[in-house]
This record gives C-alpha cells, structure tokens and sequence, in this order.
C-alpha cells in the first residue's frame, strides 16, 4: 500500500525503544552501524558525509551573519505541502539518502536525525547511513520536541524554511520549541547540480473530463466565498487549482500538475505560475491574453505571489480563506499564513470537497479507465504466468516495470499514479515495502505475491491491490486471505443512510479479521481522483479521530483491508469504490450504497469459501459476472486473448457455501456456468 495519511504526528510522545544511535533516547535499532563481516552495509545505505559536512559549514556560516539558530529542521514537502515531490524537492532524499515520503529531519553541528512513518523505520535504516538517528511519528518514539529538549539547551532556537511548512505544523512545534523563519534555504544552497523542475506545457482537459466548464467551477467557489465573508480564497493545493481550472501538467511523476498558486476573488482570478507552461491552447481557454475582468484568468510569474499576497492582504482584502489541514491535506505553509496581513479564516478549501464528488462525466471517465486499466492488468498476469511456466527467471524490479508498460500500452494511458509495489514473500509483510533493484527478492511458487498498483488515464485514476499464490498456498495462507476478502466485500456490499460516516465504514472492514484476532495497522482507504491525485484528500476510511466527513453520492474511495505477518507475508486487497445511491431508496432516509469500479478478480485458490456468507458469494459472483461481460468484452476488443482466458479462470462462478467441496453436481455446475460464459464471449 502506498503511504496512507502520512502527516507527521508533531506532538509530543513518550521515550521509546533504545537504538545503537539512540539508545538512551529510543530511535529505531540501526543496523550495521558500523558495518562489519557479520553484519555487512546494505546495498542501498546512501554515505552522506560529505553533503552533511558541507551543510554544517553552510550552517555555521547562515548562523553566523543572520538570526541565529541551534539546528535546522527539514521538512520532507515542497511550497505546496505535496506528498508527491519534483526531484528538485527532493531534499530530505539529498541529504539523508531516505527515498520514503513524508520524513522530517533534523541537524545540529553534531547531530542528525530523521523521523519517518514507522512502516518506513526499515526502508529507511537500509538507505540512510550511520551519521543519522532514525525516529518513528509514532506515540511509542520520542518526538521532535523532546529530541531538542533532550539534545539541545534551553531555549534553543530552530531554524527552518517557513515556505516548506505547513501553518498546521508550525502551530504543534511552537508549543514546544522556537521556530525561526530562515530566508535563504541551506540544503538550497549547497546541492550542487540540482535538478530542474520538469519542462512542459499545460494542458485543457479534454472530454469528458473537461465538459464542465471551469467557469462554473469558478463561480461554486465564489459562492462558498460569500456565505463565508470573505473577500478572497487562497489555493495552495496543486491538484485542486488544476481541477478548478480543468488544466493538466508534467510537474511530477506520477501527478499531473502545474506548479502554482491560485488567487480567487469576486472580481478577479490570479494564476501564479510559471507562465511558458502554460500552451497556447491552455492560455485561451484561460482567456488569459487581456484579462480584465471577473471570468478570465490573469496569469502572474509564480514569484509574485509573495510581494502581491503581501500588498493585497493589507490594502485591498478585509477577510482572506486560508487553507487548513485534513486528512491528505497539509493546507498551507506558514510562510504563506503569515505574510497575509488581512483577517484570515482557516478551513479546509471548499475545492477539495467539490472535487471529491464526480461529476456524471467525471464519473463516466472513473468507470472507463478502471476497465482498460484492468485489461492491462489480466494481461499482465497472464503474461507473468506464461513467462514463468517457460522457465523465465522473474524478480519483483522486474514484474514491476513490465506491469508498468502494460499499463502504457493502453488507450488514454498518461502512464502510472504512484511507484508500482510488487512484493514477494517476507516483502509482502511490509505495508509501505518499495520495489526497487537492490533488494528485488526472486518471485517463484514458494509464497504470496502482493501487487499495489495504479494508472494515469486521461479520463481517470485507478488504485489496485491483489494479493496471488503462483504455487500451492497453506491453510494459514487461505484463512487470511478469505478473512481479508470478506473484510472488502462487507464494506463494499454496505448500505447506508447518507448521514454515515467513513469513520465509521472502517469496521466493516475489519470486522472478519477481528473475528480471527487480527487487524491491521494503517487506514482501510482513502479518496480518489480523477486524473489527478491518487490519495485524494480529504476523505479517509480509517478509526482515527479527524474530521468526520459523510458519504456523498459521486464520492470514490478505495476498500483495503490487509493482514501482515512479521517476516513471513502479507495479503492485501484493494478495490475502488463508487458511491451510488441505492436502487430501493424510497426510505424517509436517503440510502446510498457502492459499485466497485475496480474490476480486477481475485484469487480462486486463496478464497475458503465455506467461510464466506450467502450475500458475500452473491456479490462475489455478481462482481465475476461484471468483470467476464466488462473486462472481458475489452480484452477482445483489443485482441488480448491470453489475458482473457486467464481472467475468464480467475473470475468463476462461486458454488454455494451448501455445496462440498467433492460435491460433483456444485463442481460441474459451477464449470458449466463459466464455460457458457466464456462461449457467450467469444462468440460475440
């Protein structure tokens, strides 16, 4: 699974197990520190001396002729608060050599430490080098707060670039530490060959997507800024300024941004953007060139923003919209909070929770890309189980880049939402594991293959998780792997009145592994957008205390309920889900309910289906039933025979629980109906 609500936990928290470079203080355990013949280096461990020695020089020499200040603390986000970074943001990775998401890090004249999610704790003792503590935001580990009370005189003063962190974090570190804004950015100032942000140009959405005017977008946010009092909105999250405006980029990777920031008024409308990105064909339907008036949009160098923001807030806007966090949602840097000098509200931006709710185009594109995205990944697998079944040697490095060209071989592909996770054996057992081709572990028929996954398409985003057995699976293996599919189809199968909750959704869940005595420690899902963010904020299906949004009609989250077991294997499943209205929805209350969008089946030889009630066999069955007419009609549209006939074997009819498994009458019955199935297919 990909990092799950991974906003550092910046509160203070009780000392937590010792570690070779903090076991006085907790810390995670660091292995191979130092390195010796019975316990060698990682493969991956990046030696950042040399750039640590000449951040040290550099701070010295900042500390020196400005504000002074006892150590510096790095936040691992850009301008934006973005999960998703540019590789020119990438300054935790310069400095630490850490690839994961979400670190924080901190350095003395002596010290560095780093803190990470505690799924990354493992990831990141492999990568960093031994000149770094390793702290987990977990409420076991010590906090950044007492880590500087513990390591740092009284009173201490931390520097940081105020742009890179966000107000709602600056709010939790004052409590507890001084915090001093550092104009110039050190790791800036001594990364030699940084890179340079993408060069690209900005794209109008085309339909469907792009059917609803930005216009009328515009014009919702205006009146949600009136029955708030307030004379401006500051948008600060990159993907809701391209939805509200119906524009795509290249900023990153795996989202498809422009890096930005977006004033709106009553009167006006200001893009703060580098303004060669945006085309030609961007540019008038922006109706940008002589922008005068309250329905086009006045395109400004992304630097200006600080100057105007600062002028503007003091001599034109009474009341300014300032974004907050949510899940998903960092809202906006303190930087940005404090050089606005108007009275400022802070709420969640009214943009996130119109671009949670589809729109019918947006809705019909969601529905779209899920099919193709699945065809490419039958495809795949029955690619892999060919290759395999010929001797072909396959690691997970491997299946994870071939899965991606599968993906990009599909019409409307913009390519992949997020690093593809194949996961093989011990690896599985990793929530947060990423591929990569140092430590790729051989995939053979000795355990599970997990794969998380997702795709870019120009009408929408997807996000997969299955869980296979290329050989014979055990008992404990089959047990888990039912108990985690009965957990997705209780959630999916739910009906619910529209007053519920996704807080509340989560036991459903995890409700077949409580029966067991197991769970799992991260969220059971979280929004999805369309050709945008794959972890769209700010809906999370999860037991935490945050804001408790309820369901909405047009609302697409995912369902992945997991199991992991420490060093042996992990089993996740992860669909996509729509939220509709019930078909019987004639109740005082209004009744929704979902329809999967993923469309992607299951593994047949892992599902103990003495375990699994009538209603989740019907659902199952009806979800085969989708996938063979949907996916399948797909698959030979596109000539992909190979991929059809292994889905048309993994998406069987289930036999009623009453049925034995030596039952022969269930057996031929069962075979009958998914021949006929696939007759009916082909024969089309």
């Amino acid at each position: 699974m990909k990092v799950l609500y991974i906003l550092m936990s910046l509160v203070w928290m009780v000392e937590g197990r010792g570690g070779q470079q903090s076991q006085k203080h907790g810390g995670y355990p660091r292995s191979a520190c130092p390195p010796s013949d019975d316990d060698p280096q990682p493969q991956q461990r990046i030696d950042t001396s040399d750039v640590l020695t000449r951040f040290r020089q550099e701070m010295a020499k900042t500390t020196s002729r400005a504000e002074k200040f006892d150590a510096y603390l790095v936040p691992g986000s850009d301008a934006h608060q973005s999960s998703i970074l540019a590789e020119r943001d990438k300054r935790i990775q310069y400095l630490s050599g850490f690839t994961g998401n979400k670190a924080m890090a901190i350095l003395t004249q002596d010290k560095a430490a780093i803190w990470v999610d505690p799924y990354d704790a493992e990831q990141a003792d492999e990568e960093v080098s031994c000149d770094w503590a390793i702290y987990t935001n977990s409420k076991n580990d010590v906090s950044i707060p007492l880590w500087i009370q513990m390591n740092l005189r009284a009173r201490s003063r931390i520097g940081v670039d105020a742009s890179l962190i966000s107000q709602s974090q600056w709010e939790i570190l004052s409590k507890r530490v001084t915090l001093v804004p550092v104009r110039n950015n050190l790791v800036d100032l001594i990364w030699a060959n940084r890179p340079q942000y993408e060069n690209y140009k900005a794209t109008p959405l085309a339909p469907p997507l792009g059917l609803m005017q930005w216009s009328s977008k515009i014009a919702r946010v205006r009146e949600a800024l009136r029955n708030e009092s307030c004379d401006m909105l500051l948008v600060t999250a990159l993907d809701e300024i391209c939805w509200v405006l119906n524009l795509r980029g290249k900023e990153t990777e795996y989202l498809p941004v422009i890096r930005a920031y977006l004033v709106i008024t009553d009167k006006v409308i200001y893009l703060y953007t580098n303004i060669s990105k945006i085309g030609d064909v961007a540019n008038g339907v922006l109706k940008a060139d002589n922008c005068y008036s309250a329905t086009c949009v006045r395109l400004i160098p992304y630097e200006n923003v600080w100057g105007d923001l600062k002028t503007m807030s003091s001599q034109i806007w009474k009341k300014v919209w300032f974004p907050s966090d949510a899940p998903f949602l960092p809202g906006g840097s303190h930087a940005i909070y404090d050089i606005i000098q108007a009275d400022k509200i802070s709420k969640v931006s009214p943009i996130a929770l119109m671009k949670a709710a589809k729109n019918e185009d947006e809705r019909m594109g969601m529905s779209n890309a899920h099919v193709r995205d699945a065809v490419a990944f039958c495809d795949f697998m029955a690619y892999l189980g060919n290759q395999m079944k010929a001797g072909e040697e396959w690691d997970e490095h491997k299946a994870a880049m071939t899965l991606d060209d599968f993906r990009r071989q599909q019409p409307m592909s913009e390519g992949i939402s997020f690093k593809t996770v194949v996961a093989f054996g011990a690896h599985s057992a990793l929530p947060h594991y990423r591929t990569n081709n140092i430590t790729s572990l051989k995939i053979n028929s000795s355990s599970v293959l997990l794969i998380d996954s997702g795709g870019q398409y120009t009408d929408g985003t997807t996000d997969l998780t299955r869980t296979f057995h290329l050989g014979k699976p055990t008992d404990e293996q089959i047990n888990v792997y039912t108990r985690v599919l009965m957990g997705l189809i209780d959630l999916a199968s739910a009906t619910f009145p529209d007053s519920f909750t996704l807080q509340e959704a989560d036991v459903l869940a995890r409700g077949p592994l409580w029966d067991a005595g197991m769970d799992y420690g991260h969220p059971t899902g979280h929004g999805v957008g369309c050709y945008l963010s794959v972890e769209e904020g700010p809906l999370m299906i999860s037991q935490d205390d945050h804001p408790k949004h309820k369901f909405k009609d047009g609302y697409f989250v995912t369902d992945g309920p997991g199991y992991y077991e420490e060093d042996q294997y992990g089993i996740r499943l992860e669909n996509v889900l729509e939220v509709v209205p019930h078909p019987k929805n004639d109740t005082v209350r209004k009744l929704l309910t979902f329809r999967s969008a993923t469309l992607v089946p299951f593994e047949p030889k892992l599902i103990d289906r003495k375990l699994l009630s009538p209603k989740q066999i019907s659902w199952l069955n009806a979800y085969n039933t989708r996938i063979r007419e949907e996916v399948g009609t797909e698959l030979k549209k596109q000539m992909r025979m190979k991929g059809f006939y292994w889905m048309m074997e993994k998406a069987q009819v289930i036999p009623d629980a009453r049925c034995s498994a030596t039952n022969l009458y269930c057996s031929h019955l069962s075979f009958l109906v998914t021949s006929i199935s696939v007759l009916a297919l082909i024969c089309r």
